[in-house]
């Protein structure tokens, strides 16, 4: 009696379409593989699915109806109760060590290490290899093309950073350009002159001294006479405006 198409179904998907024993894939065999009875039908086995292993037609044939019981012949690895790395560890050569006895007995019962199944393994061994170098290259890509990115994006910003300072710098230079001029030193003169007369009538009896200061024209006047005491005006303009921003008078 066989199986129905649902459990084998489950079976098979459970198994991800892989041998349970050796790892031989549907696409490897190219078709579909079959469903084994763990604990043999012929030994009381059941169509339960924790008792259905998906086997190639290989081990499934080479396991036979395998069944330890109350014999004394020694229990083969399970794939429903234990992974396979507690049983077993692939060398680099394709091999499978065995690393317990039920592991040892797995692999002479289903003839794990036959010469084509080891070199199926190593073939797995290479592609894997091959799929890690290819990939370690895909990241470097991966990283270099966000390295650019980044460079890009930082070049961006320093364009828009340099643009940005040059707005600033031309937005000053149209301040400054926009300014009032500076008052010449002949308007500074008279705004003075204009100034001082109404206190001093007569101007004549001075020296003007003129010189330009931080704060504006200083517009000082001095006796031409050197025993005359006192002085004459002094006055600070504004260097824009034309405004006397400071004015002393002495007598």
């Amino acid at each position: 009696m066989k199986i129905s198409q649902r459990d084998f179904e489950q079976v098979r998907e459970r198994a991800g379409r892989v041998c349970e024993y050796c790892g031989v894939s549907e696409i490897d065999s190219g078709g579909l593989l079959t469903v084994d009875h763990f604990q043999p039908r012929a030994s009381s086995g059941s169509d339960a699915l924790d008792n259905l292993v998906y086997a190639c037609f290989q081990c499934n044939n080479y396991k036979n109806a395998y069944w330890t019981g109350k014999t004394a012949l020694a229990d083969i690895w399970n794939p429903r109760t234990d992974p396979a790395s507690t049983h077993f560890v692939e060398l680099e050569d394709g091999r499978l060590l065995a690393l317990t006895p039920v592991g040892s007995r797995t692999i002479e019962v289903l003839r794990l290490n036959r010469p084509p199944l080891v070199d199926y393994r190593r073939v797995k061994q290479r592609n894997r290899a091959r799929d890690a170098v290819l990939a370690r290259i895909i990241e470097v890509i991966r990283l270099r093309r966000q390295a650019e990115r980044e460079r890009s994006q930082a070049m961006k910003d320093q364009t828009d950073l340099l643009k940005e300072l040059r707005d600033i710098l031309a937005a000053q230079d149209m301040i400054e350009t926009t300014e009032a001029p500076m008052l010449s030193a002949d308007r500074a003169l008279s705004i003075a002159q204009a100034d001082a007369i109404q206190a001093y009538r007569d101007l004549s009896l001075y020296r003007i001294r003129l010189e330009l200061e931080p704060d504006g024209w200083h517009v000082d006047y001095e006796p031409k006479d050197p025993k005359v005491k006192g002085g004459g005006p002094h006055d600070v303009i504004d260097r824009f405006t034309g405004a006397i921003v400071s004015r002393r008078y002495e007598q």
